[in-house]
């Protein structure tokens, strides 16, 4: 599971007291997790984020027995597809990303890691949401290690069917920045990663 800059995950997290937030979903407790990067806030995105880009969600990895289970707790990963359907805001001097990205997700969690046949719950962080098949959503994207993925889950933000940033998570609060951006229009929300990076939004 490709996590390296989304979210390093501590040693020895227990993931036997992820909460649940019904409907087969169990949430990460923020406290579990530990990041590369900070994230949280407009600030944070403007001046760690490469770009915020508006993106579609068109394939997922399913879960398969994967060589190895018995040594994973459990723990399966998951890599979207997403298509990159516009960029408003990116930092001065960095490449454009790629119009199709893959980049590693949250994904599963079995009951029994000695059973891959065991029942099983989707993943999630705590105040973020899971990204889904043919869902859109407004994300701040970085470079590493020659791919892009989201600075932080908690710089994926839910977009609602009009274009306006809904910010929607399961359990918990969603970030700082997901909160200021929480009911605008994308425009506004343009204009306010800009402002904070103090450079003019993309062509």
């Amino acid at each position: 599971m490709r996590r390296a800059l989304v979210a390093l995950v501590l040693c020895g997290i227990c993931l036997a007291g992820c909460g649940g937030a019904g409907d087969g979903v169990s949430v990460i407790p923020k406290g579990s997790l530990d990041y590369a990067l900070p994230g949280e806030t407009l600030a944070d995105w403007a001046r760690h984020g490469d770009q915020l880009s508006v993106i579609s969600v068109i394939n997922e990895t399913r879960p398969v027995t994967w060589p190895g289970y018995r040594n994973s707790g459990g723990l399966v990963g998951r890599e979207v597809t997403v298509r990159v359907e516009r960029t408003l805001w990116r930092r001065t001097g960095v490449p454009r990303a790629g119009r199709v990205l893959h980049f590693g997700v949250w994904g599963w969690m079995y009951d029994d890691d000695q059973d891959p046949h065991s029942s099983r719950a989707e993943l999630v962080a705590e105040g973020t949401t899971r990204m889904e098949v043919g869902r859109r959503y407004l994300a701040v994207l970085v470079r590493w290690r020659g791919g892009w993925m989201p600075l932080r889950d908690s710089a994926v933000m839910t977009l609602s069917p009009d274009g306006r940033v809904t910010s929607d998570v399961y359990e918990g609060q969603p970030s700082e920045g997901a909160v200021a951006l929480r009911g605008r229009t994308l425009a506004e929300a343009d204009t306010l990663v800009s402002d904070m990076a103090g450079a003019p939004p993309a062509p």
